[in-house]
């Protein structure tokens, strides 16, 4: 019951939106990895605005990359957080087979 109770009262939160203030980053660390704009990386010698999704080959589904170009945070009530990322994209067309 105690997991009910606690899923129930995070989606409330969820349903009474988002607090006034929104954060834009430019550079932001998650699970040890380092991503920044590309406003950011233009002026260092590593580059971290580079993303990859990985698509499945089995399903037709085409890698995707992209170049990210914000990061925005967004903060619920009960201490809820959600960050986005926005990325201009790219489809990596699948390798052709050399025999």
């Amino acid at each position: 019951k105690h997991g009910r109770e606690s899923m129930n009262k995070s989606l409330f939160n969820l349903t009474c939106g988002i607090d006034t203030c929104v954060f834009r980053y430019t550079s932001y660390l998650i699970n040890g990895w380092r991503f920044n704009i590309k406003d950011h990386d233009m002026h260092l010698k590593s580059q971290n605005s580079g993303v990859l999704v990985k698509g499945d080959g089995n399903t037709g589904n085409l890698d995707h990359f992209g170049v990210l170009i914000d990061i925005i945070g967004l903060s619920y009530s009960g201490g809820n957080n959600v960050v986005l990322f926005k990325c201009d994209w790219w489809m990596c067309p699948p390798k052709k087979e050399t025999r």
